[in-house]
């Protein structure tokens, strides 16, 4: 998502960012801050659903929800109102960001001695090297073949198309490899070959 900030907003705005007083000119900053709430979140689901809601722990959950919501106001406020003053945004979205780090850490530190083995183990460090590989790959990809679509096609969002849907292709194929290489756990169950007495 935040390799591919400057052509989403393109496309969505219709803007190519040569003009900053178009107004979208912050978007991609915002996106590409944003962006690292995927895994945040990620992280809070599975702490929330797998953990905390089985237990009858909801209202561990609920605390960090109603303390950020405060916290969040508050950040976007000192951020957006004076810190970033010239770019409210961009403060609200890093007010964004800090609250829901502060809530993770949170939730794994009341879940921990349930959290370390379902997160923190070699499965997820298999992950987590092919987060890496698609990122790099993402990155020359975009770094590559931006400048070739530019040459090719006339149409600012047909380029901006183009360069979303090659990192996408190529991320995949690079992301869903790594995994099956490092043998991960769920990818590499769809693709090993069952004993003859489960066929």
């Amino acid at each position: 998502m935040a390799c591919l900030a400057k052509p989403i907003c393109g496309l969505i705005s219709g803007s190519n960012y040569a003009n900053e007083q178009s107004g979208f000119g912050t978007a991609p900053t915002i996106l590409i801050t944003l962006a690292f709430m995927m895994l945040t979140y990620s992280i809070g689901d599975i702490i929330y659903g797998q953990i905390l809601l089985p237990m009858k722990k909801e209202k561990f959950y609920m605390i960090a929800i109603g303390a950020g919501t405060v916290l969040n106001i508050a950040l976007s406020l000192v951020l957006g109102g004076i810190v970033f003053k010239n770019n409210p945004s961009i403060g609200v979205a890093i007010g964004t960001i800090i609250t829901d780090v502060i809530i993770i850490i949170y939730l794994v530190i009341i879940t921990w001695k349930w959290i370390k083995k379902a997160i923190f183990n070699v499965n997820s460090l298999k992950l987590l090297a092919g987060g890496a590989a698609l990122t790099i790959s993402s990155l020359l990809v975009v770094f590559f073949l931006n400048p070739v679509w530019g040459n090719l096609v006339n149409s600012i969002n047909i380029s901006y198309a183009l360069e979303i849907l090659s990192v996408v292709v190529i991320g995949a194929i690079i992301y869903l490899g790594i995994l099956a290489v490092l043998k991960e756990d769920l990818v590499y169950s769809f693709i090993r070959k069952k004993p003859k007495d489960e066929q």
